[in-house]
Protein backbone atom coordinates (compact mmCIF):
# COMPACT_ATOMS: atom_id res chain seq x y z
CA UNK A 1 0.00 0.00 0.00
CA UNK A 2 1.51 3.09 -1.17
CA UNK A 3 -0.72 5.75 1.04
CA UNK A 4 -3.10 5.27 4.11
CA UNK A 5 -4.68 7.58 6.90
CA UNK A 6 -7.80 8.10 8.47
CA UNK A 7 -9.77 10.58 9.69
CA UNK A 8 -9.54 14.07 10.72
CA UNK A 9 -10.59 16.56 13.54
CA UNK A 10 -10.92 19.96 14.59
CA UNK A 11 -10.60 21.30 18.17
CA UNK A 12 -10.31 25.23 18.24
CA UNK A 13 -11.35 27.72 21.25
CA UNK A 14 -11.92 24.62 23.37
CA UNK A 15 -14.67 23.02 20.91
CA UNK A 16 -14.25 19.63 18.85
CA UNK A 17 -15.40 19.42 15.54
CA UNK A 18 -15.48 15.43 14.36
CA UNK A 19 -18.53 15.50 11.89
CA UNK A 20 -18.12 17.51 8.89
CA UNK A 21 -20.24 18.01 5.37
CA UNK A 22 -20.39 19.81 2.10
CA UNK A 23 -16.94 21.17 0.81
CA UNK A 24 -15.37 19.51 3.73
CA UNK A 25 -17.30 15.71 4.00
CA UNK A 26 -13.87 13.54 2.94
CA UNK A 27 -12.80 14.63 6.39
CA UNK A 28 -13.74 11.94 8.09
CA UNK A 29 -13.82 7.93 7.04
CA UNK A 30 -17.08 6.10 7.97
CA UNK A 31 -15.70 2.47 8.03
CA UNK A 32 -11.91 0.84 7.73
CA UNK A 33 -11.68 -0.06 4.37
CA UNK A 34 -9.76 0.24 0.37
CA UNK A 35 -10.05 3.48 -1.48
CA UNK A 36 -10.21 4.13 -4.93
CA UNK A 37 -8.56 8.21 -5.49
CA UNK A 38 -11.47 8.42 -8.95
CA UNK A 39 -14.36 7.48 -6.11
CA UNK A 40 -12.89 9.66 -3.05
CA UNK A 41 -11.73 12.84 -4.88
CA UNK A 42 -10.93 14.70 -1.95
CA UNK A 43 -8.46 17.98 -0.96
CA UNK A 44 -7.90 18.98 2.15
CA UNK A 45 -5.49 17.03 5.50
CA UNK A 46 -3.07 15.83 3.53
CA UNK A 47 -1.54 15.30 7.23
CA UNK A 48 -4.25 12.61 8.18
CA UNK A 49 -1.52 10.29 6.14
CA UNK A 50 1.37 8.68 5.64
CA UNK A 51 3.01 8.07 2.66
CA UNK A 52 5.91 5.42 1.12
CA UNK A 53 8.83 7.45 0.64
CA UNK A 54 10.22 5.67 -2.43
CA UNK A 55 6.87 5.34 -4.03
CA UNK A 56 7.10 9.69 -3.51
CA UNK A 57 10.77 9.57 -5.10
CA UNK A 58 10.52 7.03 -7.99
CA UNK A 59 7.33 9.56 -8.81
CA UNK A 60 9.03 12.87 -8.40
CA UNK A 61 6.21 13.54 -5.83
CA UNK A 62 7.01 16.87 -4.23
CA UNK A 63 5.77 20.34 -2.82
CA UNK A 64 5.64 23.02 -5.21
CA UNK A 65 7.35 26.29 -4.52
CA UNK A 66 3.91 27.85 -4.22
CA UNK A 67 3.07 29.73 -1.11
CA UNK A 68 -0.66 28.96 -1.41
CA UNK A 69 -2.57 25.42 -1.34
CA UNK A 70 1.18 23.81 -2.22
CA UNK A 71 -0.61 20.65 -0.28
CA UNK A 72 -3.50 20.29 -1.99
CA UNK A 73 -1.24 20.26 -5.02
CA UNK A 74 1.14 17.60 -3.26
CA UNK A 75 -1.82 15.71 -1.89
CA UNK A 76 -4.09 15.38 -5.70
CA UNK A 77 -1.00 14.66 -7.44
CA UNK A 78 0.48 11.68 -4.83
CA UNK A 79 -3.63 10.17 -4.26
CA UNK A 80 -4.19 10.18 -8.41
CA UNK A 81 -0.88 8.32 -8.74
CA UNK A 82 -1.25 5.89 -5.91
CA UNK A 83 -5.04 5.09 -7.49
CA UNK A 84 -6.18 3.32 -4.58
CA UNK A 85 -5.25 3.70 -0.42
CA UNK A 86 -6.13 2.34 2.47
CA UNK A 87 -8.62 4.96 5.16
CA UNK A 88 -9.58 4.44 8.86
CA UNK A 89 -12.59 5.84 10.93
CA UNK A 90 -10.25 6.76 13.73
CA UNK A 91 -9.03 10.13 13.89
CA UNK A 92 -5.08 10.20 12.96
CA UNK A 93 -4.84 14.28 12.74
CA UNK A 94 -6.42 16.37 15.53
CA UNK A 95 -6.17 20.16 14.11
CA UNK A 96 -5.88 22.84 17.33
CA UNK A 97 -5.92 26.33 16.83
CA UNK A 98 -8.05 29.52 17.29
CA UNK A 99 -10.66 30.56 15.22
CA UNK A 100 -9.76 33.15 12.47
CA UNK A 101 -12.07 35.78 11.33
CA UNK A 102 -12.72 35.93 7.74
CA UNK A 103 -10.58 39.07 7.21
CA UNK A 104 -9.38 39.49 3.05
CA UNK A 105 -6.56 38.25 1.80
CA UNK A 106 -3.39 40.96 1.12
CA UNK A 107 -3.06 41.55 -2.58
CA UNK A 108 -0.44 39.22 -3.27
CA UNK A 109 -1.53 36.45 -1.47
CA UNK A 110 -4.98 37.19 -3.04
CA UNK A 111 -3.16 36.92 -6.43
CA UNK A 112 -1.56 33.52 -5.68
CA UNK A 113 -4.31 31.91 -4.15
CA UNK A 114 -6.38 32.34 -7.83
CA UNK A 115 -3.19 31.14 -9.34
CA UNK A 116 -2.91 28.02 -6.97
CA UNK A 117 -7.11 27.55 -8.27
CA UNK A 118 -6.37 27.35 -11.71
CA UNK A 119 -3.49 25.01 -11.44
CA UNK A 120 -5.92 22.93 -8.91
CA UNK A 121 -8.66 22.89 -11.62
CA UNK A 122 -6.27 22.03 -14.35
CA UNK A 123 -4.62 18.94 -12.46
CA UNK A 124 -7.97 17.91 -12.04
CA UNK A 125 -9.38 18.35 -15.49
CA UNK A 126 -6.30 16.74 -16.65
CA UNK A 127 -6.70 13.49 -14.72
CA UNK A 128 -11.05 13.51 -15.48
CA UNK A 129 -11.45 14.44 -11.74
CA UNK A 130 -15.07 15.91 -12.27
CA UNK A 131 -15.89 16.15 -8.43
CA UNK A 132 -12.85 17.42 -7.39
CA UNK A 133 -12.74 20.02 -10.95
CA UNK A 134 -16.35 21.19 -9.06
CA UNK A 135 -15.22 20.98 -5.69
CA UNK A 136 -12.68 23.66 -6.51
CA UNK A 137 -15.13 25.94 -8.77
CA UNK A 138 -17.06 25.83 -5.58
CA UNK A 139 -14.05 26.81 -3.88
CA UNK A 140 -13.01 30.09 -5.49
CA UNK A 141 -17.04 30.83 -4.89
CA UNK A 142 -16.15 30.82 -1.01
CA UNK A 143 -12.46 32.77 -1.27
CA UNK A 144 -13.75 35.09 -4.03
CA UNK A 145 -14.94 37.77 -1.69
CA UNK A 146 -12.09 37.35 0.30
CA UNK A 147 -9.41 37.95 -2.87
CA UNK A 148 -11.49 40.67 -4.10
CA UNK A 149 -11.46 43.04 -1.29
CA UNK A 150 -7.55 44.23 -1.62
CA UNK A 151 -6.51 43.48 -5.61
CA UNK A 152 -8.77 46.50 -6.38
CA UNK A 153 -5.69 48.50 -6.80
CA UNK A 154 -4.31 46.12 -8.95
CA UNK A 155 -7.37 45.69 -11.59
CA UNK A 156 -4.97 44.29 -14.58
CA UNK A 157 -3.15 41.63 -12.56
CA UNK A 158 -6.42 40.65 -10.81
CA UNK A 159 -8.14 40.32 -14.30
CA UNK A 160 -5.23 37.98 -16.03
CA UNK A 161 -5.36 35.99 -13.08
CA UNK A 162 -9.55 35.83 -13.51
CA UNK A 163 -9.26 35.71 -17.20
CA UNK A 164 -6.22 32.14 -16.58
CA UNK A 165 -8.73 30.67 -14.09
CA UNK A 166 -11.89 30.69 -16.73
CA UNK A 167 -10.17 29.87 -19.14
CA UNK A 168 -9.32 26.12 -16.55
CA UNK A 169 -12.82 25.72 -15.59
CA UNK A 170 -13.04 22.60 -18.07
CA UNK A 171 -16.84 23.07 -19.12
CA UNK A 172 -17.61 19.14 -20.78
CA UNK A 173 -15.91 17.74 -17.09
CA UNK A 174 -18.30 19.53 -15.45
CA UNK A 175 -21.11 18.28 -17.63
CA UNK A 176 -20.70 14.81 -16.56
CA UNK A 177 -21.80 15.61 -12.83
CA UNK A 178 -23.62 19.15 -13.14
CA UNK A 179 -25.76 21.27 -15.32
CA UNK A 180 -23.94 23.15 -17.62
CA UNK A 181 -21.52 25.85 -16.47
CA UNK A 182 -22.06 29.77 -17.42
CA UNK A 183 -18.64 30.53 -19.29
CA UNK A 184 -18.95 34.13 -17.54
CA UNK A 185 -19.60 32.82 -14.28
CA UNK A 186 -16.17 34.13 -13.13
CA UNK A 187 -15.85 37.61 -14.17
CA UNK A 188 -19.63 37.73 -12.76
CA UNK A 189 -18.59 37.08 -9.55
CA UNK A 190 -16.12 39.92 -9.74
CA UNK A 191 -18.39 42.36 -11.38
CA UNK A 192 -21.14 41.77 -8.47
CA UNK A 193 -18.51 42.18 -6.29
CA UNK A 194 -17.67 45.77 -8.20
CA UNK A 195 -21.67 46.60 -7.86
CA UNK A 196 -21.70 45.47 -4.49
CA UNK A 197 -18.45 47.80 -3.05
CA UNK A 198 -20.07 50.82 -5.43
CA UNK A 199 -23.23 50.63 -3.36
CA UNK A 200 -21.64 50.72 -0.19
CA UNK A 201 -19.44 53.44 -1.18
CA UNK A 202 -22.17 55.60 -2.60
CA UNK A 203 -24.24 54.75 1.09
CA UNK A 204 -21.79 55.89 2.98
CA UNK A 205 -21.29 59.20 0.53
CA UNK A 206 -24.79 59.51 1.29
CA UNK A 207 -24.48 58.92 4.40
CA UNK A 208 -21.12 61.40 4.97
CA UNK A 209 -23.15 64.40 2.80
CA UNK A 210 -26.14 64.22 5.14
CA UNK A 211 -23.45 64.18 8.27
CA UNK A 212 -21.78 67.24 6.66
CA UNK A 213 -25.28 69.28 6.15
CA UNK A 214 -25.89 68.72 9.65
CA UNK A 215 -22.60 69.97 10.88
CA UNK A 216 -23.06 73.11 8.44
CA UNK A 217 -26.76 74.03 9.72
CA UNK A 218 -25.01 73.54 13.26
CA UNK A 219 -22.43 75.60 12.25
CA UNK A 220 -25.20 78.03 11.27
CA UNK A 221 -26.98 78.23 14.43
CA UNK A 222 -23.75 78.42 16.36
CA UNK A 223 -22.70 81.21 14.47
CA UNK A 224 -26.02 83.18 14.29
CA UNK A 225 -25.65 82.55 18.68
CA UNK A 226 -22.16 83.95 18.58
CA UNK A 227 -22.92 87.13 16.69
CA UNK A 228 -25.60 87.96 18.83
CA UNK A 229 -23.66 87.48 21.73
CA UNK A 230 -20.56 89.67 20.43
CA UNK A 231 -23.49 92.54 19.99
CA UNK A 232 -25.39 92.26 23.57
CA UNK A 233 -22.28 94.00 25.00
CA UNK A 234 -22.10 96.79 22.44
CA UNK A 235 -25.14 97.44 22.58
CA UNK A 236 -25.04 97.77 26.76
CA UNK A 237 -21.76 99.55 26.47
CA UNK A 238 -24.23 102.10 23.87
CA UNK A 239 -27.19 102.35 26.35
CA UNK A 240 -24.56 102.94 29.21
CA UNK A 241 -22.76 105.37 27.60
CA UNK A 242 -26.03 107.07 26.72
CA UNK A 243 -27.25 107.10 29.84
CA UNK A 244 -24.15 109.11 31.00
CA UNK A 245 -24.06 112.04 28.89
CA UNK A 246 -27.92 112.52 29.17
CA UNK A 247 -27.17 112.58 33.19
CA UNK A 248 -24.07 114.74 32.55
CA UNK A 249 -26.34 117.01 30.44
CA UNK A 250 -24.04 116.57 27.22
CA UNK A 251 -27.46 115.53 25.19
CA UNK A 252 -30.71 116.44 26.14
CA UNK A 253 -33.18 113.22 26.86
CA UNK A 254 -35.50 114.58 24.17
CA UNK A 255 -32.94 113.39 21.49
CA UNK A 256 -33.24 110.11 22.85
CA UNK A 257 -36.03 108.10 21.68
CA UNK A 258 -38.83 107.66 24.65
CA UNK A 259 -38.52 104.32 24.48
CA UNK A 260 -34.98 103.74 24.69
CA UNK A 261 -34.32 106.29 27.38
CA UNK A 262 -37.00 104.48 29.44
CA UNK A 263 -35.02 100.84 28.75
CA UNK A 264 -31.62 102.68 29.92
CA UNK A 265 -33.01 104.01 32.92
CA UNK A 266 -34.95 100.69 33.76
CA UNK A 267 -31.61 99.09 33.46
CA UNK A 268 -29.63 101.55 35.23
CA UNK A 269 -32.15 100.65 38.27
CA UNK A 270 -32.16 97.35 37.78
CA UNK A 271 -28.14 97.36 38.25
CA UNK A 272 -27.93 99.98 41.42
CA UNK A 273 -30.73 97.30 43.07
CA UNK A 274 -28.23 94.12 42.25
CA UNK A 275 -25.65 95.95 43.50
CA UNK A 276 -23.73 94.62 46.49
CA UNK A 277 -23.70 98.64 48.26
CA UNK A 278 -27.43 98.72 47.56
CA UNK A 279 -28.33 95.61 49.15
CA UNK A 280 -25.89 95.89 52.17
CA UNK A 281 -27.25 99.79 52.79
CA UNK A 282 -30.93 98.39 52.88
CA UNK A 283 -29.55 96.13 55.75
CA UNK A 284 -28.39 98.97 57.92
CA UNK A 285 -31.30 100.94 57.15
CA UNK A 286 -34.16 98.28 57.83
CA UNK A 287 -34.35 99.36 61.46
CA UNK A 288 -33.61 103.06 60.98
CA UNK A 289 -37.14 103.21 57.95
CA UNK A 290 -39.17 100.80 60.91
CA UNK A 291 -38.63 103.24 63.39
CA UNK A 292 -39.20 106.06 61.08
CA UNK A 293 -43.00 104.72 59.80
CA UNK A 294 -43.61 104.13 63.14
CA UNK A 295 -42.89 107.87 64.29
CA UNK A 296 -44.98 108.76 61.18
CA UNK A 297 -47.81 106.96 61.81
CA UNK A 298 -48.38 107.30 65.64
CA UNK A 299 -48.18 111.36 64.88
CA UNK A 300 -50.68 111.38 62.27
CA UNK A 301 -52.88 109.56 64.96
CA UNK A 302 -52.67 112.44 67.04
Amino acid sequence: MKVCGGSFICYLNGEYTINFSGNLSGYSFIKDNLHTYKEYQFDFGFQRFIYDRNFLIENNLYFPDDSSFEDVIFFVNTMYKAEVFYGIKKTTYCYRGEKTSNLPYKEEESLDILGAISTILNISSQYHLSKLHLLWVNRYKEYSIRIFKNCIGSPDRLLDKLSSLSHSIDHQLLKEITVDWDTDYIFETFANFQFEENCKLRNKQNSLNKSIKELLKKNSLLEKQNKDLDQKPKKAIAERDTYKKVSQGKINASSVQNEDYVQILQKEIENIRSSTTFKIGRFFMYIPSNIKDKYLMKKENK
